[in-house]
């Protein structure tokens, strides 16, 4: 079968994008011919997202992070090379497609299925047009129309009635529909009156020796570390990790997605196999902490959304490692060992599931 993947722009968001290799290899190790739909939002929107984050940093008064049109320009370039050299390998596209999307676009590609997932694909602030990603351009009744571990990211979706009764009527032509986080499955129903499954983000369908091999050939870092993965910096999380490398009597490696000082994939990769302990704000950085069975405290990150947290670590019985605050944190979270069987366990029972879920696509 040939399927289409539609999710959000590939960026310098390393869950973001290993999410997408993961969802395209778990269908082709199917025996499915697939393709990521290669959506990409308007210049100018991205343009003035880094103008703002330039005048945030000058009003903070971050020195350390100012630096001139060229340097910019420069490490843009660094950038792009870095991750487009892990899609160009790893992840089959279409053409970019800067404007909306119409049925023309897709004609050249025949899909016979158009899957939309997963990240926040359904969160309203993250998307230029909302109905697209609900796929009304896939008008053709030839075309099968599914959705995995798609997102609204929040419980408050914040769509508009006409928007309601828009999606509702979109997401009834839909073959098959599942979400990441539990409050996903009551926003379906009690909001567009759809059935939706609870699955695993795609990320988790892959084995850790998937990602291992993809990182083997990246730089080596010592195990004796811990690491700190913040996607937004702030005083009391500095705290926290200074607290934890303190009591656990380790250094601190940090990974930060500022174009200045972004790592590679298979560096990353590398960073997460390697660490002993690690501290994040992030979902993919709890995701990827649990498929590589490394203790870890997620300080929940409610700009981004605290329900896919909420849900994930529900799912493993892991909410004990959440912190919403420094003054949540005490030793006993670093004392209490996490039962990896018990958590593999429920792994390998949830990615049965899910697989079973795209099989039956």
């Amino acid at each position: 079968m040939k399927i289409g993947i539609l999710t959000l722009p590939l960026h310098t968001n390393y869950g973001g994008i290993l999410q997408a290799y993961a969802l395209q290899k778990a269908l082709k190790d199917m025996g499915h011919d697939v393709c990521l739909i290669d959506r990409r939002f308007y210049i100018k929107k991205s343009l003035w997202r880094n103008i703002k984050n330039i005048i945030k940093r000058y009003l903070l008064n971050d020195k350390a992070i100012l630096v001139t049109a060229q340097q910019i320009s420069k490490h843009r370039n660094h950038q792009s090379k870095k991750i487009n050299s892990f899609i160009s390998t790893y992840i089959e596209t279409t053409i970019p497609f800067y404007n909306k999307l119409t049925e023309n676009d897709l004609q050249f590609y025949n899909f016979d299925t158009i899957i939309v997932g997963s990240d926040q694909v359904w969160r309203k602030k993250y998307v230029v047009s909302l109905y697209e990603f609900f796929l009304d351009f896939a008008g053709s009744e030839s075309i099968k129309k599914s959705s995995y571990a798609a997102s609204f990211g929040i419980s408050d979706i914040n769509y508009t009635k006409k928007e309601i009764r828009s999606v509702s009527l979109l997401l009834q032509k839909f073959n098959k529909i599942s979400v990441r986080e539990e409050s996903g499955v009551s926003i379906c129903k009690s909001k567009f009156d759809v059935q939706a499954s609870l699955v695993l983000d795609p990320t988790m369908l892959l084995s850790k020796n998937d990602y291992t091999n993809i990182c083997n050939n990246s730089s080596f870092y010592d195990s004796n570390y811990i690491l700190e993965y913040f996607l937004d910096m702030t005083e009391e999380k500095n705290t926290l990790a200074h607290e934890i490398s303190h009591n656990l009597s380790r250094t601190i490696k940090k990974i930060n997605e500022r174009v200045e000082i972004l790592i590679s994939l298979e560096e990353w990769l590398s960073k997460f196999n390697n660490a002993q302990y690690i501290i994040t704000d992030s979902f993919h950085g709890c995701v990827f902490s649990i498929l590589f069975n490394k203790p870890f405290i997620v300080y929940v990150n409610k700009n981004r959304g605290v329900e896919r947290i909420i849900s994930l670590l529900n799912m493993f019985n892991l909410k004990d490692r959440m912190i919403f605050s420094f003054s949540d944190y005490n030793n006993k979270v670093l004392s209490n060992e996490i039962d990896w069987r018990v958590v593999n366990e429920i792994l390998k029972k949830e990615k049965e599931k899910s697989l079973q879920f795209l099989k039956d696509i």
